[in-house]
């Protein structure tokens, strides 16, 4: 057995300085992928715009209005012909690597107004994308079509949300 003097010495070898620039390398990826996280975490950014309004006499949908006069027998009054139907369309644009997901909009009601026709669909966005949210109201036919709206949604898993004038 060899002995390399009087503090046990070791013989210079590769291995060690091998290791640490490998540890350097993984800490630098390591690195770097933290900051590319941050850097798509904070330009992260979803748009709403209004793009459209379209208005349909109620007396054309006599199945949706039996089923809210239903629901609202004391403020819907008179024939369907006194009532429409206000479609705003809000474009969303996703300019993000992740998909928005639970995208929901609503319409602040303004007298004269009866309701907002409730979607029961799910709304997403993929990542990269853009998405046409309809949103409908009934109101009388003598009210202005011009509204504040707010559209929702959740991206990295907090809720967000987006206020326009639509019309």
């Amino acid at each position: 057995m060899e002995t390399y003097g009087y503090r046990n010495e070791r013989p210079a070898s590769g291995g060690y300085t091998a290791l640490k620039y490998i540890a350097i390398l993984c800490f630098l990826i390591c690195l770097a992928l933290l900051v590319y996280t941050g850097y798509l975490f904070m330009t992260c950014e979803v748009t709403a715009e209004s793009v459209g309004l379209t208005a349909t006499d109620a007396a054309s949908q006599p199945e949706m209005m039996r089923a809210l006069r239903l629901q609202y027998p004391e403020t819907l009054t008179g024939a369907d012909a006194d009532y429409v139907f206000y479609t705003y369309t809000v474009r969303v644009r996703n300019d993000t690597f992740v998909p928005i997901e639970e995208i929901q909009g609503s319409v602040k009601l303004v007298p004269g107004d009866i309701c907002q026709v409730p979607d029961h669909g799910e709304w997403t966005v993929g990542a990269r994308q853009t998405g046409d949210l309809a949103i409908t109201i009934l109101t009388r036919t003598n009210t202005t079509p011009v509204r504040d709206a707010t559209v929702s949604w959740y991206l990295w898993g907090r809720p967000s949300f987006a206020e326009l004038i639509v019309r």
